[in-house]
């Protein structure tokens, strides 16, 4: 009966004492050959000589073999075979198939762990491996071999199982708060219309517009207060008329009988319906500014004299 290989020990701390054990060498414990398919072979990795656990690493494998392929595998370790345990760092090693393609020596070769969490990255002392010749045909060569990839395939794999997982549970909230989106949904359309509606009978203003002087060329008739009050609340409103169109009788409203025809009026609209208006009436000596409001939506109060100098 062939006899069980013996676990080959390997020590993370790298402290060679000499060039003869710089490189440890894989031949008593492992025979690779050409066209191997998943040969494997037990280990165990240490630190400075005591137990590592390897729980939450992985163990991969890089080197280059006799014609110069690069080679690098992951997840190489597995704790299925008699005496493996994670905890303890005890592992099978399996190098998976076409790994072997020449005979002859590896160089640079060497295996390594990691851990994702905390990027961390702790390699072995190089070791050596010759892979013997077999009668086995490899007339398929892939070339050099990194399954890397194979990983990155698998968690996202993991991730896609993951997430229709979560794509489940949310159509499945979705659908047992419906009755509530929906109505949530209704009461935003609504408030969406009105604004729009506001927004095309400008009842309310953008910040961009707040306080922006509206410039009217107005010498007819003076609009009514709604007028104002349709284009918009706090604008400030800026025209012309003449004296008999404002509703201000020289000699009367103002004390001059001799006053410019023309009248400058400058109309404040507020919120609320509320408008504010001043007049600046004009003779040869003297300047008039009066006001008044808005007594409702299509009449004005009298005028009163603000200031006379």
């Amino acid at each position: 009966m062939a006899r069980t290989n013996n676990r080959l020990i390997l020590d993370l701390v790298k402290d060679a004492t000499s060039e003869s054990n710089s490189i440890v060498d894989l031949t008593p414990y492992f025979q690779g050959r050409v066209g191997d398919s998943n040969a494997t072979f037990p280990m165990g990795l240490t630190w400075a000589g005591r137990v590592k656990s390897l729980t939450g690493y992985n163990v991969n494998f890089q080197g280059t073999d006799s014609q110069g392929l690069a080679f690098n595998i992951t997840n190489g370790a597995k704790d299925s075979g008699p005496g493996d345990n994670f905890g303890i760092g005890r592992f099978t090693w399996t190098f998976p198939a076409q790994t072997f393609q020449n005979p002859g020596e590896w160089s640079k070769a060497c295996f390594y762990v990691t851990k994702d969490s905390t990027n961390e990255i702790v390699s072995t002392l190089d070791v050596h491996l010759n892979v013997f010749q077999s009668d086995v045909s490899m007339d398929t060569l892939i070339g050099s071999y990194d399954n890397r990839a194979e990983k990155m395939l698998e968690e996202f794999v993991s991730y896609l199982a993951d997430k229709k997982s979560d794509t489940e549970k949310a159509v499945a909230g979705f659908q047992n708060n419906f009755a509530t989106a929906f109505a949530e949904y209704e009461q935003i359309k609504t408030l969406d219309q009105s604004i729009k509606d506001m927004a095309e009978k400008n009842q309310y203003i953008g910040v961009a517009q707040l306080s922006q002087d509206r410039l009217d060329d107005q010498t007819g008739a003076v609009p009514t207060p709604t007028s104002y009050a349709n284009g918009g609340t706090y604008l400030i409103h800026h025209s012309y008329t003449t004296l008999a169109k404002a509703g201000i009788t020289p000699g009367t409203t103002v004390s001059s009988s001799q006053c410019d025809d023309i009248v400058y009026l400058r109309t404040i609209v507020l919120n609320g319906g509320r408008v504010i208006q001043y007049a600046t009436v004009t003779d040869s000596d003297s300047t008039w500014t009066l006001t008044r409001r808005n007594q409702n939506t299509t009449a004005w109060q009298a005028w009163h004299v603000v200031t006379q100098f």
